[in-house]
C-alpha cells in the first residue's frame, strides 16, 4: 500500500503551503473514480527505481480506483474488475548548487464500470534554493502539468512559489511563503457546462500567503490567507477570500 505522492510529483518547497495544488497537481489528482492513491487513502501498487549519482528514474503501477468509490473516505483493499490501472514514469535529477528538476508522465487505463475513459498527462517541476546561510534560506519552485481525457475537468495547471525560512518575528523556527496556483478546464468540460447553461471558461487562480512559527518544541502555528479569482472557474462568481489556521502538535516518547 503506497502513497503515490510520497514517491511521484513531490514538491518539497511546496510542502509549506496549505492549498493542496502545491502538493500533487490538480490535473493529476483528478484521475480515476476516487483519485490516485494519496494520503489518507493509499493504493495497492509497486514501484521500481533506478539511481545513478543524483539522478533517478522511477516506474510505478497502481490500482486504478483506490479504496471504495462509493465511500471515498474509507481505506480498504478492494480490487474489482473494470477499475483500471494507473501507470507513472518519472525522472528527477539534482545538482550540487541546490537545483532539483523532475518530469513525469502518467496514464490511467480508464474505469469502464465507473464510466471513465482512458486518460494521460504529464508534469514538470523545478525547485531551487536561491539563498542560504546561517541565518536562513530562500527557496523557489515552478510546476506545470497537463491532462488529456474527455471525462476529466482540469486540462492544465501552473503553479509557482517562494518559501523563506529565517528568524522573522519570534526569533524561532519560522517560515514565510507566497504562492500562486492556476487551473484551466478542458474543452469537453467547458462544452458540457455551456450546454447546461453555465460558464466555466475562466481560469481559477489562488494566491496564497502563509506564515509558520514554532512556539514551543511541541507546538507550531500556521495562519494562512488565500485570495481566489474566479472560484470554480466561473467568471460570474465573486472572488473569494479563505482564511485558515493550521495547528501542529508533536511529541516524542522514549523509555
Amino acid at each position: 500500500m503506497i502513497d503515490l505522492n510520497s514517491e511521484f510529483d513531490v514538491n518539497e518547497t511546496g510542502a509549506l503551503f496549505i492549498n493542496s495544488s502545491h502538493g500533487i497537481g490538480p490535473e493529476f489528482s483528478q484521475v480515476g473514480a476516487n483519485g490516485p492513491g494519496v494520503f489518507p487513502i493509499p493504493a495497492l501498487g509497486g514501484r521500481l527505481a533506478l539511481r545513478h549519482g543524483q539522478a533517478e528514474l522511477k516506474l510505478g503501477v497502481f490500482e486504478g480506483t483506490p479504496g471504495d468509490s462509493a465511500r471515498p473516505r474509507r481505506t480498504v483493499l478492494k480490487l474489482e474488475r473494470g477499475e483500471g490501472s494507473l501507470t507513472v514514469v518519472e525522472a528527477t535529477a539534482r545538482t550540487d548548487d541546490g537545483l532539483r528538476l523532475g518530469a513525469g508522465w502518467w496514464r490511467h487505463g480508464g474505469s469502464p464500470r465507473e464510466g471513465l475513459r482512458a486518460a494521460h498527462g504529464a508534469y514538470a517541476i523545478a525547485e531551487k534554493r536561491l539563498l542560504g546561510g546561517k541565518r536562513g534560506s530562500l527557496s523557489a519552485f515552478v510546476r506545470t502539468g497537463m491532462a488529456r481525457g474527455r471525462t476529466y475537468q482540469v486540462a492544465s495547471y501552473q503553479g509557482l512559489g517562494l518559501a523563506l525560512q529565517a528568524p522573522l518575528l519570534t526569533g524561532a523556527e519560522e517560515q514565510l511563503g507566497l504562492a500562486v496556483a492556476s487551473v484551466r478546464n478542458s474543452r469537453s468540460f467547458r462544452r458540457a457546462q455551456s450546454a447546461a447553461g453555465s460558464s466555466s471558461d475562466a481560469r481559477e487562480t489562488a494566491l496564497e500567503m502563509t506564515y509558520r512559527t514554532r512556539l514551543t518544541p511541541w507546538l507550531a502555528l500556521q495562519p494562512d490567507l488565500q485570495y481566489i479569482l474566479n472560484p470554480g472557474t466561473d467568471p460570474s462568481r465573486r472572488n473569494a477570500v479563505a482564511v485558515g489556521l493550521r495547528v501542529e502538535l508533536g511529541w516524542t516518547w522514549s523509555r
